[in-house]
Parts: C-alpha cells; sequence; structure tokens
C-alpha cells in the first residue's frame, strides 16, 4: 500500500462480486506517487526508458504539468511495438530488478490509478491493462471511449486468442479533465474492475495456465504505424499509479 492509501484509506467496504474491497479518498495534489522501479516506459517514436530515467524524463510524450501530475501523450501516426498495431506512450511492468515482470493468476495481484484523461481525439485510448505474457496480448484493458448506448465513455475488453475478444460498455461517464480512480485487479483467476470504487466488470480468467504483468497509460487505438507524427491524439495525466502483489509472487524475464 503506498502512502496516499495509507493516509486516506477509509474503512468503506464496496459489496459486489469481487469481495470486500477499500476505498480511498484522491491523493493531495502534490509530486506524483510511483515507484519507478516497477516501470519502463515506451514512448511512441519507439525509444524505451527505464526506472530512475523516468524520474526526470521530459517529452513531448512524458511530461510534469504546472500542477506535477504525470502526462502521457500519443500521437497519430509512430513506432509500434513487436504485437502491436498501434503506437502508445505507456507503462510497462518491471520486477524492482531490472527484468520484465510476470506472475502467475493465484494470489491478489492490484494495479490502482488516479487520474484524469485530459484529450480523446479518438475511437478508444486504453489507459489501463492487464496483459498475458505467454501469448503477447492483453487479457483485460480499460479504455476511454466516445460515448455509447448505456451513457458511459469506458469500455472493457477481455480477449484470450489475438482478434477474438469480447467488448463491453460501461455505464459510468467520466468527463475529460476530471480525475477519477480505477483498478485492476486479478485474484484466485477472477478478474475485477473498479472505477471510483465500485465494482463495474468481473470476468473469470479463462487462461489460467498463463502468466500476466501491468500496463498503463495511454495506448490509443487510432495511432497507427508510419513516419513519426507531431499531431497529438490523445493526453491522459496520472497523480498516482500503484501495485501490488503477494510477496515472492512476482517472476522477472
Amino acid at each position: 500500500m503506498n502512502k496516499w492509501q495509507k493516509m486516506f484509506s477509509i474503512g468503506v467496504a464496496v459489496l459486489g462480486l469481487g469481495g470486500a474491497l477499500w476505498l480511498a479518498q484522491p491523493p493531495a495534489a502534490e509530486a506524483v506517487q510511483i515507484n519507478w522501479s516497477q516501470w519502463r516506459l515506451m514512448e511512441p517514436d519507439g525509444a524505451q526508458y527505464e526506472a530512475e530515467a523516468l524520474s526526470t524524463r521530459q517529452s513531448p510524450y512524458f511530461y510534469r504539468t504546472a500542477d506535477d501530475w504525470l502526462g502521457f501523450a500519443d500521437v497519430a501516426t509512430g513506432t509500434t511495438s513487436k504485437h502491436s498495431k498501434h503506437p502508445r506512450s505507456e507503462l510497462r511492468e518491471l520486477n524492482g530488478q531490472g527484468q520484465r515482470a510476470c506472475w502467475q493468476p493465484e494470489g491478489r495481484h492490484t494495479l490502482t490509478c488516479y487520474l484524469r484523461v485530459m484529450q480523446a481525439d479518438s475511437r478508444n485510448v486504453v489507459i489501463g491493462q492487464v496483459y498475458n505474457m505467454t501469448n503477447g496480448i492483453p487479457i483485460i484493458t480499460l479504455g476511454y471511449t466516445p460515448e455509447n448506448k448505456l451513457g458511459g465513455n469506458l469500455r472493457v475488453l477481455y480477449e484470450t486468442e489475438r482478434g477474438h475478444g469480447h467488448s463491453t460498455p460501461l455505464a459510468t461517464y467520466i468527463p475529460l479533465g476530471e480525475p477519477f480512480q480505477y483498478q485492476l485487479c486479478e485474484e484466485d483467476g477472477e478478474l475485477t474492475v473498479l472505477i471510483n470504487g465500485e465494482v463495474v466488470y468481473e470476468h473469470a480468467v479463462t487462461v489460467p495456465d498463463k502468466v500476466f504483468y501491468f500496463k498503463c497509460g495511454n495506448y490509443d487505438q487510432s495511432a497507427v504505424a508510419g513516419e513519426m507524427s507531431d499531431k497529438i491524439l490523445s493526453r491522459v495525466e496520472f497523480q498516482s499509479i500503484d501495485i501490488e502483489h503477494p510477496t515472492g509472487s512476482v517472476l522477472g524475464k
């Protein structure tokens, strides 16, 4: 549990399929709260940066705001990774020792972020993922989208095979610029998504023999491979990013 959770946690149990889950007040408006050793950054030009280099990194795609939020900007065209059609400004989980993190679905694994979406000129801005490392695809993505038929603008995609996923629109509506919290939780084979402490999605892990890791930032699904563009499609800004795992459960590759 990070500093702001310890200071502001309130004993409110959320009733839902995910069991007893704890709400937390938003962190104070101060320096972004993140353990840099847990992350590697990929920017839309294909460059990657790790750990302590991120604490002072400044670029058009990874920046600090005047009120000290951590910004991720994605562009119309740029460099993609091996398994993707889309450039990104996104963090990939490490094991704290410079290796790519991976973990099995036993125990409770959580990614909790406090953020705001400032610009979303696209069909879907992915802001968080539980990634299936074994198959090189996300198992769960949380995306910020145009308003859907339920009146919300978030969606969850569950995917077990490349190109074969099920998209679920959420009724939750978050205006541009409004801070909110999301949590992606995998616990003993159950995936849960919470928005502002409320369970909005659950799904059983149907590929339990795989290993997983977390990603967060700005992975814009309208961005495509091509010559590096100076056109910004989307901007997402975080004030806190926190990961929790059972002791000794995170491996490195």
